[in-house]
């Protein structure tokens, strides 16, 4: 069935003709394009699916190319499908409804509308929260200088002491022999810059920079194709930074600053400018950064890592990098993300870290404390040093300095943990691990030994997770109880993403609320449902400076409808 909204597509192409190939693809370059992410019920042939799409749109002018480059599997089936000269502030309405046209009329397993989800002015006033408090943002985010200084004087070393990585019988004398030696560790991030504490454990290879393709993943630090305001969102330095807390073996003048490992390598994969993932940039394709995360874990996957850390997050979710996590999961790799940092009061983990398939990491501070910056909920896993951790760092990529200096924030927090991992999987030989607990469900063994082992505090919170993490009872925990551990797949992956999806919902608007959807309302509309979330928590938030540019949410007409059937009252009475 043929709707109004797809044939007010080929109505407005006809208005926008041009027979110039170069102002053609100026409007691509540009983001004058809809853009949507489908995903087939079984792998069709790309020709097969653009005939599919020319019948449903006679007339219409777009480009269709797969999203991965997997050829079997479900990441083959996901499509890029891209209309140009045409905008959804062209079509008009809500953007998700031509989605869920499609997704009727193709007969598809889903169908994703890519657009601009946050508000430039609030998101960045989002990020230069985040930055002032000390806990993430615009100038570094982990490692800026003057973000976050110790008030008295700290062991250069002491989130290695207090995870028992190092000192008498911790995990380095544990696991001297390997010290994470053969592990790689993927970390999709704005790239890293050089730095001497990057000697011998950071691999860079050309096809790991997805921003740049074909040029080696470096950060440039300074971006000059961003605007004022979207370079507020850009996090220049963050990879280099945490890239030295997984790995590093170097020492800076008088400091230690070793890593977690010192002998496993480190693969640094550049797909944005930003670790925010709903910063836009040029041409306000806020969508970009999530389709890039997801290559970059196909590209870790095919690369041979065994290890992801992510100390990245976003407010929303993507379907594409769902699927990629999965995969990645299915394959045995380790992926670990980071819980998040508060902003505008905002506690509810970010996104990937509420994914069922991830480790969700968390930040704890000197002393075995729950460090109050980071985001929290049922969904971490563990937590880890966050607050005051020496890091890599430099001014820019040109100056000749690189240096060391604090930083704070669940990115820190992050590659501890993978960095654990590693030196765990290099320990116990990770093909024996696979051999002994099979791929699927592996990530599994490993999340049950970390929260079995973690230090507890007497007045510890949950929220935090199951408690500090502890490397050396790590290291020596017993692989036979890890056996017992049913993998996630017990049931099927989309009821169990599914039911991460209606978790995180009840964070944001509450039991009551999220009752009365049904568990295929969660299913299609749950982006739709994560924006209006996140809009209604922080509507009434005092500390927004610009309230007028906080746009009020409209729902989609298919989503009105049904809430309205259903006699959703609680939701919409929020509108």
């Amino acid at each position: 069935m043929i709707t109004s909204r797809m044939k007010r597509i080929v109505e407005i192409q006809q208005q926008k003709a041009t027979t110039d190939e170069n102002q053609l693809m100026a409007t691509i370059d540009e983001g004058n394009t809809i853009d949507l992410v489908l995903e087939t019920k079984k792998i069709v042939n790309v020709d097969k699916l653009r005939g599919m799409i020319s019948k449903a749109l006679p007339g219409t002018q777009f480009t269709l190319q797969p999203v991965f480059n997997a050829k079997v599997g479900n990441l083959a089936k996901f499509y890029h499908l891209s209309f140009f000269n045409c905008t959804y502030e062209d079509l008009g309405g809500h953007p998700a409804d031509l989605a869920y046209d499609l997704e009727d009329a193709l007969k598809l397993a889903s169908a994703e509308a890519k657009y601009s989800l946050a508000n430039t002015r609030l998101a960045g006033e989002v990020a230069g929260s985040a930055s002032s408090s000390g806990s993430s943002g615009s100038s570094g985010s982990s490692g800026s200088s003057g973000n976050c200084k110790p008030p008295n004087p700290l062991p250069d070393e002491w989130h290695l002491e207090e995870t028992n990585v190092k000192g008498d019988g911790g995990a380095w004398e544990i696991a001297k022999d390997t010290l994470g030696r053969g592990i790689l560790i993927g970390q999709p991030d704005v790239g890293a810059a050089d730095h001497h504490l990057h000697t011998g454990v950071k691999e860079l290879r050309g096809e790991c920079n997805l921003k740049e393709p074909g040029r080696l993943p470096l950060d440039p630090f300074d971006y000059p194709e961003e605007s004022n305001i979207t370079r507020k969102l850009t996090t220049p330095g963050h990879g280099t930074s945490v890239l030295a807390v997984a790995a590093s073996h170097g020492l800076d003048a008088d400091k230690y600053v070793r890593g977690v490992t010192m002998h496993a390598k480190v693969l640094p994969i550049r797909f944005s400018n930003s670790i925010l993932l709903d910063y836009w940039g040029v041409g306000n394709q806020g969508w970009i950064p999530y389709r890039n995360l997801a290559l970059a874990l196909e590209r870790a996957l095919e690369l041979g890592c065994a290890v992801i850390s992510m100390s990245l997050g976003g407010l929303y979710s993507a379907r594409e990098v769902d699927a990629a996590i999965q995969q990645c999961y299915e394959k045995g790799v380790i992926l670990v993300v980071a819980a998040g940092n508060t902003a505008l009061g905002r506690e509810a983990v970010a996104y990937p870290g509420w994914h069922p398939s991830v480790i969700c990491v968390g930040g704890s501070s000197r002393g075995h404390k729950k460090w109050d910056g980071a985001l929290r909920g049922p969904q971490v896993t563990i937590s880890a040093p966050a607050q005051y951790i020496n890091v890599a760092w430099r001014d820019s990529n040109r100056s000749p300095t690189t240096k060391v200096d604090w930083g704070c924030g669940t990115s820190n927090a992050t590659p501890h943990v993978a960095g654990v991992a590693a030196l765990w999987l290099a320990h116990h030989g990770r093909e024996n691990l696979l051999r002994r607990f099979g791929a699927k469900g592996f990530s599994d063994k490993f999340k049950a030994i970390l929260k079995k082992t973690a230090y507890r505090p007497s007045d510890w919170d949950s929220n935090w997770g199951a408690g500090i993490l502890d490397a050396k009872a790590v290291l020596k925990a017993d692989l036979a109880e890890a056996a017992n551990v049913a993998e996630m797949a017990s049931v099927s992956y989309e009821e169990t993403i599914n039911q991460a999806r209606r978790e995180h919902l009840v964070e944001l608007l509450g039991v009551e609320a999220v009752a009365q959807l049904s568990d295929e309302i969660i299913r299609r509309y749950h982006q739709e449902l994560f924006h209006f979330a996140w809009y209604t928590a922080h509507a009434g938030d005092v500390s927004i400076q610009s309230k007028a540019d906080l746009q009020p949410v409209t729902l989609s007409e298919r989503l009105t409808q049904e809430l309205t059937k259903l006699g959703a009252s609680e939701l919409l009475a929020r509108l």
